[in-house]
């Protein structure tokens, strides 16, 4: 008996070192900018209809999504309304789809740079029709873009899934 948990433990320890960890695929969008997603994406055309990338696994409940805006529209816009065009306003844009939602809350909200740009990088909470939502989000102020990268999973896979959807958002190169 004594061998024969051994042999299972050591069958499960060989398989386990046997799995192998596809790396990421780069991704090229309207030759504007790529992004590295993880393997086990794949392309989905139903999340966002004004996204340029949409890649998700219903199994792992990960998702992200890319959304580019021509800069100089949206801060025309944001100035006949008399405020200021920049990646502040850009972001309290991104920031207004969410703040209405149930229980909404700003986990985290960093500057950085993405790729040489002016980047924010925002961990947000929310519950969309009842589920429990864990967003992270990317903006990028681009040359004559806006980005907004949006990965999210189900909240109780925020720990699980929050390394590879940071990558995916920090692999961001403009063209």
């Amino acid at each position: 008996m004594k061998k024969l948990i051994t042999l299972g433990l050591a069958s499960v320890f060989f398989i386990s070192c046997n799995t192998k960890v596809e790396p990421p695929k780069e991704i090229k969008v309207k030759d504007l900018y790529t992004i590295e997603v993880s393997s086990t994406l794949a392309e989905i055309t139903d999340l966002q209809p004004e996204a340029s990338l949409q890649y998700g696994n219903k199994f792992k409940e990960l998702y992200i999504v890319a959304i580019d805006e021509d800069k100089n529209t949206f801060n025309q816009t944001i100035e006949a309304l008399g405020k200021k065009g920049d990646l502040a306003s850009y972001e309290a844009e991104v920031l207004s789809h969410y703040t209405g939602t149930k229980n909404y809350e700003l986990l985290n909200q960093k500057d950085l740079q993405i790729d040489g740009h002016n980047a924010k990088l925002l961990d947000i909470k929310a519950n969309v029709q009842g589920i429990d939502i864990y967003y992270k989000i990317g903006i990028v102020e681009g040359k004559a873009n806006y980005y907004r990268i949006i990965s999210w999973t189900l909240e109780k896979y925020k720990d699980a899934q929050n390394e590879t959807m940071e990558k995916m958002i920090l692999s961001f190169k403009e063209l």
